[in-house]
C-alpha cells in the first residue's frame, strides 16, 4: 500500500516542467497558440459587436401594404427605420438571410382602426439568423411602443386616465460606469 507524498509529487512536477521547458518544440506548441489565439479571439468578438451596433443604428424594414397604415409608417420613419418595398420572393429572401424582417399590413387594417378594434400587422422573420437578431428586436420594440402610444390615445379619447392601463411604473437606475459595462466584454477573456 502506497502513501501519497506531497514531496514526491513536487519532485515529479518539477521534473516534468523542466523537461517541457528543455524541449523547444513542446514549448513552442504551448506558448505560440496561446499568443495567437488571444488577440485573434478578442478581435473577432469586437468585430461582431461593432457590426451588430452598425445594424442597430438604422434598421431596414420591408413593408407590403404601407398605404393601409400611414400613421404607423410615419412613426417608424421618425424612429429612423428605413422603409423598403417588400419584394415578391420575400419568403425566399428571408430564409436566405437577405431580408432581416418584413411587415405585411393587411387591407382591413384601416377598417379595424376605424371600429376601434385591435388592428393586425404581420411580422415575418427568421429568428435563427444571428445577424438579424438586433434588427428584429429593434423593430418589434418600436411597433410595441407605437401600439402602447396608440392605446393610451384611445383611452384619453374616452376620458380614461392612461395610468389605468399601466398600473406599475418602473424606473430604472443603472449605476454601472462605462468601464464596468466594458468589463462584461472583457470577462470573455476568461475563456481565452
Amino acid at each position: 500500500m502506497s502513501v501519497f507524498s506531497f514531496r514526491q509529487a513536487g519532485i515529479v512536477w518539477v521534473k516534468e516542467c523542466w523537461d517541457a521547458f528543455r524541449d523547444r518544440r513542446t514549448l513552442l506548441m504551448i506558448i505560440l497558440p496561446a499568443l495567437i489565439a488571444g488577440p485573434l479571439f478578442l478581435m473577432i468578438i469586437f468585430q461582431v459587436l461593432s457590426t451588430q451596433n452598425e445594424r442597430a443604428v438604422s434598421p431596414v424594414l420591408h413593408v407590403q401594404g404601407e398605404q393601409y397604415a400611414p400613421a404607423l409608417i410615419a412613426f417608424l420613419k421618425r424612429q429612423q427605420v428605413q422603409i423598403m418595398p417588400l419584394p415578391q420572393d420575400y419568403e425566399h429572401q428571408i430564409k436566405r438571410g437577405d431580408i432581416a424582417i418584413a411587415m405585411i399590413v393587411p387591407p382591413q387594417f384601416p377598417e379595424e382602426v376605424q371600429k376601434g378594434d385591435a388592428a393586425t400587422v404581420h411580422l415575418l422573420y427568421d429568428r435563427s439568423r444571428d445577424r438579424a437578431q438586433v434588427t428584429i428586436a429593434q423593430v418589434e420594440r418600436l411597433i410595441y411602443a407605437y401600439s402602447r402610444q396608440w392605446g393610451q390615445l384611445r383611452l384619453l379619447m374616452r376620458g380614461v386616465a392612461t395610468e389605468v392601463a399601466q398600473p406599475i411604473t418602473v424606473r430604472v437606475t443603472d449605476y454601472a460606469t462605462p468601464q464596468q459595462s466594458g468589463a462584461l466584454i472583457l470577462s470573455l477573456v476568461a475563456f481565452y
